[in-house]
């Protein structure tokens, strides 16, 4: 049960099935599991243990990994990471398999302009296989890279590829900022930035809570609330989902999505009162589920109308050791209410 300290990736870990029994510390010199010609492709069972990234670590624990049956699962991370290329909190570059239950609390960011940085994938592969990312948290800040997303950075295919992505109850509250002055800069609270090719993506009862501030010392951003879809690739798909981050409020700005369809989902115009898009709420009527509460079937809602509905994700089999990472979750989702009146009260 004592921290371990790890120095680097064991050759032919790559095809491994591992299973964390301790949390683990990983240090400055850790180049990553998984290769681009190797990939992990077994099966990651974090067993609800804790990675934490110390010191100048540049790569989380998987720089690559990908397959047919590749499963990532049961996963804390926490620390820093910096990086001079993709980057993620779980894996760096993951080209398909499923990633569940796993949250990080690290801080991403990431040097190059010309990468994906996300809170559990920096970028996402779809060309060969799909994926399924689902259950995830992500409560660290991201910044930097040209996309930037609470979940995934970047999801692309380098070639036209009849695949399926899907992101799924997951919840997005570490403020996500970039803070390079380059041009076509992309930065979303779930998908900071859709560029599938025949693939279709899906994203679905997923939250964004976190803030998606910009940077104002020039250059060209875009900022989305839930995803950025590159322009024709239209296969990307937005259902039951909620922004309810303040998204600023700026040329380029969307409260929802740039290019997507979107079906049954809303933002907050209570916290972004400038926005004239449709598919607004107040944050009371948010909180309540006015007009959608029952079509949200997989979705928790406050009893007292205290905080903002989140994704029915069973944090409970963390235990006692990780739920002070819950509640922190459900700290960040309390709701300020503003009362309504009508004549007469």
């Amino acid at each position: 049960g004592s921290t371990q300290e790890i120095t680097k990736s064991q050759s032919g870990a790559n095809t491994y099935n591992l299973k964390l029994d301790a949390n683990i510390k990983i240090s400055n010199d850790w180049v990553g599991i998984g290769t681009e010609t190797s990939p992990y492709t077994g099966t990651f069972d974090g067993n609800y243990k804790t990675i934490t990234y110390s010191g100048s670590v540049a790569t989380p624990l998987f720089k690559y990994a990908g397959g047919s049956n590749c499963e990532i699962k049961n996963l804390v991370t926490s620390g820093s990471i910096s990086s001079s290329g993709t980057a993620g909190g779980v894996v760096a570059n993951f080209s398909g398999g499923t990633i569940k239950n796993c949250v990080n609390n690290a801080s991403i960011k990431s040097s190059s302009i010309e990468d994906g940085v996300g809170g559990i994938v920096g970028k996402l592969d779809a060309t060969t296989i799909g994926s399924t990312i689902t259950e995830c948290v992500n409560l660290g800040r991201i910044s930097d890279g040209r996309y930037t997303g609470g979940i995934v950075g970047y999801g692309t295919t380098t070639e036209s590829a009849s695949q399926t992505v899907t992101i799924s109850k997951c919840i997005n509250i570490g403020e996500l900022t970039p803070t390079s002055n380059d041009s076509g800069v992309f930065v979303s609270g779930i998908l900071g930035y859709s560029d599938f090719i025949e693939t279709i993506s899906t994203i679905e009862n997923c939250l964004n809570k976190g803030t998606i501030a910009s940077y104002t010392s020039g250059g060209v951003h875009n900022y989305q609330g839930i995803s950025y879809v590159a322009s024709g690739k239209t296969q990307t798909q937005i259902n039951n989902s909620l922004n309810v981050g303040s998204v600023n409020n700026i040329s380029g700005a969307n409260m929802i999505a740039f290019g997507a369809t979107i079906s049954n989902s809303y933002f907050d115009i209570t916290v972004n009162s400038g926005s004239t898009e449709e598919n607004a709420k107040t944050t009371e009527e948010i909180v309540k589920g006015q007009d959608f509460k029952s079509s949200y079937t997989e979705w928790v809602f406050s009893e007292d109308n205290t905080h903002y509905p989140y994704p029915n994700i069973d944090f409970t089999v963390f235990g006692d050791e990780n739920n002070q990472l819950w509640q922190k979750v459900l700290e960040e989702l309390e709701a300020e209410i503003t009362p309504t009146y009508t004549q007469g009260d």
